[in-house]
């Protein structure tokens, strides 16, 4: 049997040797889940700094999406007119 813990931050979380999240976003209109792995042991002792950045980047999470989007967009435009 797997740990589940909810973290005030962090969300729910599986135990699998890390702690895993599973996010679902949307790339160029195709929806998909990825994984976010955050490491720590089993006693889910985060480091303040995790939780900071991990709270960081989702505050921010559609904006660096959509600026992932241009960047591979712009890439495959000048590779291959």
């Amino acid at each position: 049997m797997s740990l589940k813990i909810k973290h005030d931050i962090l969300g729910d979380l599986t135990y699998d040797y890390g702690w895993v999240k599973n996010i679902a976003l949307e790339l160029f209109g195709v929806r998909k889940t990825i994984q976010v792995i955050i490491d720590a042991d089993e006693n889910a002792d985060f480091e303040k700094a995790q939780v900071q950045a991990f709270e960081a980047f989702f505050n921010k999470f559609e904006k660096i999406v959509r600026r992932a989007e241009v960047a591979v967009f712009n890439f495959y435009q000048k590779e291959s007119p």
